[in-house]
């Protein structure tokens, strides 16, 4: 079975993406929700990849996620 794109972000991804988005739950959990209904990087909106790949300091938004196992 596909795992989510939350599911294949890697541990330290997700802890700095935490730590951004302290003091603003609501869009941390947005965040979280849009990349739980998604499966593929290609499918995230251009806003969210952004928060994501400057927060994480990577220039590739599939970077941040594990490949499929």
């Amino acid at each position: 079975m596909k795992k989510t794109l939350y599911e294949r972000m890697k541990p330290e991804f997700k802890l700095s993406v935490a730590k951004s988005y302290e003091g603003r739950p609501h869009s941390h959990a947005a965040l979280i929700k849009m990349l739980s209904d998604e499966y593929y990087f290609t499918a995230v909106p251009y806003g969210d990849a952004f928060d994501i790949m400057n927060t994480c300091e990577i220039d590739f938004l599939g970077d941040a996620f594990k490949t499929w196992e």
